[in-house]
């Protein structure tokens, strides 16, 4: 769907046009909220011909009276700087989780293919600058029996000294291969037999296993201090992902 967006015309195809002075239904997930909305640019919006801005990986663009609105993609940059577009302060919507009811279920098939795309493109640079830092990504069968992912959207946990759940997120957030990232990438931590490291290709990993630490060495991982899940007491919550932790320790 958005692999194959060259050019301008094809770019607002794809993306949700909405006209000066529309009105749209908006649901606002984390309020679990549905309210209209009535979008004039001009006064709220703070818009400028041939501009674009970018939020939370969602890219708002203004033409003629009209404001495209598609996710993140890297060509998405490339086609409006080409075509004469200028980054500008503009409020982009949909950039908080927000969605209109109307184009539900394309927004978020939209969603899915540019964190595909942006997903694939990240590993590649990841795995091209850990090669440059003589880092080596550990063997799949290693990953998948001694250790467990941190999900991108983080894992639920219960801690002992808190009252309610928390969520963990991995110390790598995003798929932007920026220098926070370089920061960490290649690294790892150890905490009270709790091993964290973040994987040549930058997805962060957990385990308890000896021979994992061994192996990170052996392929060329740093040591750098960052909190380690699961070192201080936390358990997961979601049971799948428990069951698979305990047979991580158990081993």
């Amino acid at each position: 769907m958005l692999n194959k967006v060259t050019n301008l015309w094809a770019l607002k195809c794809r993306a949700i046009k909405i006209k000066e002075g529309e009105s749209l239904l908006i649901y606002w997930p984390q309020f679990n909220r549905t309210s209209e909305q009535k979008f004039s640019f001009e006064n709220d919006y703070c818009v400028k011909n041939h501009s674009y801005n970018i939020n939370q990986n969602v890219i708002a663009f203004y033409e003629n009276k009209e404001l495209f609105v598609i996710p993140y993609f890297s060509e998405a940059i490339d086609i409006l700087k080409r075509e004469g577009f200028s980054r500008s302060e503009m409020f982009v919507p949909f950039s908080n989780r927000e969605y209109p009811i109307v184009y539900k279920g394309y927004w978020e098939e939209l969603l899915k293919k540019a964190k595909e795309q942006l997903s694939n493109s990240y590993t590649e640079q990841c795995l091209k600058y850990s090669k440059k830092m003589g880092v080596t990504a550990l063997p799949k069968e290693i990953l998948s029996s001694k250790c467990l992912r941190i999900p991108d959207n983080g894992i639920v946990v219960a801690n002992p000294n808190k009252v309610e759940n928390e969520t963990m997120f991995p110390v790598i957030n995003g798929y932007c291969c920026d220098h926070l990232t370089l920061d960490y990438l290649g690294r790892y931590c150890i905490n009270k037999g709790v091993i964290s490291f973040v994987n040549a290709d930058g997805k962060q990993y957990v385990s308890k296993s000896l021979e994992v630490q061994n192996k990170l060495i052996e392929l060329g991982y740093k040591y750098r201090n960052f909190y380690v899940i699961f070192s201080n007491g936390e358990e997961p919550v979601d049971s799948e992902i428990e069951a698979h932790w305990k047979k991580i320790i158990e081993e």
